[in-house]
C-alpha cells in the first residue's frame, strides 16, 4: 500500500476532494491512520470506482491515509475474463 501525508495549511477548515488516477495507483480500501501509520478508521472501500476521497480538515490539522492497492496482475486477468 502506499502511506500519504496530507495538511492543511492556512489556518482554515477545508473540504477537499483527494483523488489519485486509477493508472497511478489502484486502490482497494483507504485508511485513516494516526502518525505512526497505525491503521484507525476505514473510510472507504472500492471495488471498480474511481480513487477518490473527500476529506475534512480542522486548522493545521495533519491527516495521514493508508491506501491498499489491488494486486495489478489479478485487476489485470479479472479485466480479460
Amino acid at each position: 500500500g502506499w502511506i500519504m501525508r496530507f495538511y492543511e495549511a492556512h489556518g482554515k477548515t477545508t473540504e477537499t476532494n483527494i483523488e489519485i488516477a486509477s493508472s497511478l495507483l489502484l486502490a482497494e480500501n483507504i485508511w485513516e491512520c494516526d502518525l505512526i501509520e497505525n491503521k484507525k478508521v476505514k473510510l472507504s472501500q472500492l471495488p471498480n470506482s474511481s480513487n477518490d476521497l473527500q476529506v475534512i480538515f480542522k486548522p493545521y490539522e495533519i491527516k495521514t491515509f493508508l491506501w491498499t492497492v489491488v494486486d495489478a496482475d489479478l485487476a489485470i486477468a479479472n479485466d480479460l475474463s
